[in-house]
């Protein structure tokens, strides 16, 4: 499995992510076929699940299990 998040309040750069599990960046949300509405600065994928500690600290939203 894995998990794509949204950058709500910043575009990724160097401590702007949680490094472990990260998978892939991707910067264009029709790449991921995505049906959501609101523009995310950028796309992170992980191959785990982010804690709620980290999508706070980070603010990120979890957008959905590929």
């Amino acid at each position: 499995m894995k998990y794509i998040y949204g950058m709500r309040a910043r575009g990724f750069s160097l401590g702007t992510f949680p490094k472990y599990g990260f998978y892939e960046l991707v910067e264009d949300r029709k790449v991921l076929d995505l049906e959501s509405t609101r523009d995310y600065h950028d796309y992170l994928i992980y191959d785990r699940k982010l804690t709620d500690e980290e999508v706070y600290q980070y603010e990120l939203d979890f957008i959905k299990e590929i």
